[in-house]
């Protein structure tokens, strides 16, 4: 945390604390958020966004959030489970939140923060509890506890649905992509004081199930140009134009897969960027 707040008092001065993104960022601009494409531009290969995407959060706010949560449900793990278990789950849990993203949203315009890591911790907590049921002194203290924090997540999720037309959004898809990747390398990965043989098969039960959701998503992954589960066509820029001799009199979206499509829509006489969401509501054309 005190990395992020010298780099946000470096960038902008207090001002900057309540409303601008510091970190690696600050450091390394456009090269260290997650992205998989910016304007047809394939991303995909930057491998290293997967991780260091975590060294970035959006205020003040995001960051001291991140870090009590991180503190709150960390500290017991690791506590128990040691260092390397506790860091290992952490880092799987922001390259999961990351891969959840890519595959549910891969138009998002950027993922930042470390929020992956600790809901995965969170869903660490899930595991130890099914792993060591009879082991756990606290386990009733520990079930409010961790139901308590999705409420409130979801509670969450439900005020911000409509967005805040800031443009920063919470990613819900990424920290349930950490938190089921605590859950399911805890069970593999972390501390069993008791082995039992029905534990034994959940944990091949859900090696087999990690294996089938990497390969399928890198099938995902592997398209091109990027496309959601509940897209019809692929595409990596959008914009708005104002076309009545084609499309009326009234706004309308082009989506572009490919760099000869950008030039021959950038070159419209009244032309906008606009957020795809918007599209929805619009009419559409993709080529």
């Amino acid at each position: 945390m005190g990395f992020w707040f010298l780099l946000a008092l470096g960038a902008g001065g207090w001002s900057s604390l309540s409303n601008e993104p510091a970190g690696l960022e600050s450091l390394w601009p456009g090269q260290s958020d997650m992205v998989i494409h910016r304007e047809c531009n394939d991303m995909r290969s930057d491998t290293w966004r997967w991780l260091t995407y975590q060294f970035t959060h959006a205020n003040l706010q995001h960051v001291g959030m991140n870090v009590i949560l991180n503190l709150v449900v960390g500290t017991p793990l690791e506590g128990f489970h040691g260092h390397l278990r506790v860091a290992t789950i952490f880092n799987t849990g922001v390259a999961s939140a990351a891969l959840c993203q890519a595959v549910a949203f891969p138009h998002f315009m950027s993922l930042i923060g470390m929020s992956g890591g600790c809901y995965a911790l969170m869903g660490m907590h899930v595991s130890d509890l099914l792993m060591n049921w009879k082991q756990v002194v606290y386990r009733y203290p520990k079930i409010a506890l961790l139901v308590s924090l999705a409420l409130v997540d979801v509670l969450n999720m439900n005020l911000n649905s409509h967005g805040s037309g800031s443009g920063m959004s919470t990613s819900y898809s990424a920290h349930f992509g950490g938190y089921m990747a605590g859950m399911l390398w805890g069970i593999l990965l972390g501390r069993n004081l008791r082995v039992k043989r029905f534990e034994r098969i959940i944990q091949a039960v859900v090696a087999l199930l990690l294996l089938g959701v990497l390969a399928l998503s890198a099938v995902k992954l592997a398209e091109w140009p990027p496309r959601s589960p509940w897209e019809e066509h692929g595409w990596c820029w959008v914009r708005q134009v104002f076309q009545p001799e084609l499309f009326g009199n009234q706004w309308h979206c082009i989506y572009c897969s490919g760099q000869a499509c950008i030039n021959k829509w950038s070159q419209a006489a009244q032309i906008t960027t606009v957020d795809h969401h918007v599209c929805a509501t619009t009419g559409s054309t993709f080529a």
